[in-house]
């Protein structure tokens, strides 16, 4: 099955802004996180009519469960202030199908298992066919200060060259307009690709940073009801936003009352 292109945008949702609300706690969050198997043909059919969000499973239970919470939240909050995405998915990468997956969090720890052979090949062919990918090593910056010290767990996945990430970047403004994209903690660098030409329509495809996203996001590593959470979901939905239709906003939004209404 051909991977699925989620990046045309529709006016109506364009000028759909999200809501002034106040963020929900975690537990609010009801969407479920079914398994992806290449033998359940009606969740494929699911994933092929409305974006996921994926998230790496690893040997931490503790850790897939907080990844999985932020991400339904996350989700939660979206579906009631814009609309994407429909759902959250758990993901293998030696055994799993990405083709359908617009959006992959793969939150790195000092347990996570070097991918094989065939993973590497599977994350590559994800990533060169407009997926996008979240690396997030939840150490707030302290182990990982490079792209380069994730080798022994990417081995010889091939991105292209890595730079933290510029104020002007488009995920400061793919949907909210942000000044950084915090999660537990603001501070660590960001990596982010090379942007290409400047008449280039270049979307980025990998994020790594050790901010815990999905723990901000679930309101379990900071105050449910926070600024600070409610910064990171803004800094979150600027990343699904990006994963699920590019670099629209840089060419079609930049209307003075949608910025207005944008404004943190």
């Amino acid at each position: 099955m051909k991977p699925v292109k989620f990046k045309h945008v529709m006016a109506g949702m364009l000028l759909a802004a999200f809501a002034a609300v106040a963020p929900a706690t975690a537990q609010d969050a009801t969407v479920q996180s079914p398994a992806i198997s290449s033998q359940d043909e009606q969740l494929a059919v699911q994933l092929s009519s409305a974006p996921h969000l994926g998230y790496v499973t690893g040997p931490s239970a503790a850790v897939n469960g907080e990844v999985r919470l932020g991400l339904e939240t996350l989700v939660w909050e979206m579906q009631r202030r814009l609309n994407p995405p429909a759902g959250v998915v758990a993901v293998n990468i030696e055994q799993d199908d990405l083709t359908l997956l617009p959006f992959i969090y793969f939150p790195v720890t000092a347990e996570t298992q070097p991918l094989s052979q065939q993973a590497q090949r599977k994350l590559q062919s994800y990533i060169d066919n407009n997926g996008f990918l979240l690396i997030d090593t939840r150490d707030y910056g302290a182990v990982v200060n490079e792209p380069r010290d994730l080798s022994r767990i990417l081995g010889s996945l091939n991105m292209r060259p890595l730079v933290p990430l510029p104020q002007d970047h488009v995920l400061m403004s793919s949907f909210y307009l942000v000044s950084n994209v915090p999660g537990t903690v603001p501070g660590g660098t960001v990596w982010v690709e090379q942007p290409g030409p400047a008449n280039g329509e270049v979307v980025t495809s990998v994020i790594i940073g050790g901010r815990n996203w999905a723990g901000a996001w679930a309101g379990t590593t900071v105050a449910p009801n926070s600024r600070d959470r409610e910064m990171a979901i803004r800094a979150g939905a600027n990343m699904v936003m990006h994963a699920l239709y590019g670099n629209y906003k840089s060419d079609q939004l930049h209307t003075p009352a949608i910025l207005d209404r944008m404004q943190p």
